[in-house]
């Protein structure tokens, strides 16, 4: 098992690949230090995600005009399920090319968790 289902240790995950795709590639996004190269690197993660997300969407039955169904197979779980791990290493770059470490992310989801709490008990 490459780690306990820890933030940190996905992050360490994450920063091994990217050290792999240096090593073969001559960059990666922790090379990006200006504000600038955040930004780009932040567009092309974003839009990978959104592919991804896309692609999730290939797995199921979202095309609500359709008239025949896919059988939901545990193969096309599977499947589903291995895009949104490509989403949350797409997730995990743009965590570490904006510094934010799993101290700050716990913070922050914590926070954001507890608005949204609130937003749904006023009747958001």
């Amino acid at each position: 098992m490459l780690f306990r289902s820890n933030m940190k240790e996905m992050l360490e995950l994450q920063r091994t690949l990217e050290q792999k795709i240096k090593s073969t590639r001559g960059k990666c996004a922790l090379d990006c230090e200006s504000i600038q190269e955040k930004e780009e690197m932040t567009k092309e993660f974003v839009i990978a995600i959104v592919a991804e997300l896309i692609e999730t969407l290939d797995w199921i039955n979202w095309k609500a005009w359709r008239k025949t169904r896919i059988e939901i197979t545990p193969e096309r779980i599977y499947e589903l399920k291995v895009e949104l791990i490509d989403i949350q290493h797409f997730l995990n770059n743009l965590y570490l090319i904006w510094g934010m470490d799993e101290k700050e992310i716990k913070e922050l989801y914590e926070k954001k968790h507890m608005e949204n709490i609130k937003r749904q008990e006023d009747g958001y």
